[in-house]
């Protein structure tokens, strides 16, 4: 689907009903990607810890460059989404990560 400019690609699955109302008022992540606009430049390198459907990220990664994102996302499924969105919207290159980020070690493995 077509939001703010991008191409994003989502499945049913993953659009809960708040995200579907936060997009279809042109609401969702808008304080995120104004912030991403005003402070990162094409000088910096992203992490997101949080791929999720990805709209913020494909902001960033169209100024910094696919090669300077790096995404983490424990949400196996959403992988081939974040990646293909990233692709409609030209932004190639970005690392994507599939595992959780914890507090510490001693956590050991979470069930997700």
């Amino acid at each position: 689907f077509l939001f703010g400019g991008m191409n994003i690609a989502g499945r049913s699955m993953h659009l809960t009903p708040k995200i579907e109302q936060a997009l279809s008022s042109r609401r969702y992540k808008n304080a995120e990607r104004i912030a991403i606009g005003l402070h990162v430049t094409p000088e910096n390198r992203v992490l997101d810890l949080s791929g999720g459907i990805v709209c913020t990220w494909v902001v960033a990664g169209k100024i910094v460059g696919g090669e300077n994102l790096m995404i983490v996302e424990v949400n196996a499924d959403l992988g081939c989404e974040i990646m293909e969105s990233l692709a409609a919207n030209d932004v190639t290159g970005s690392q994507l990560i599939h595992t959780a980020v914890v507090a510490h070690e001693a956590m050991g493995h979470i069930r997700f």
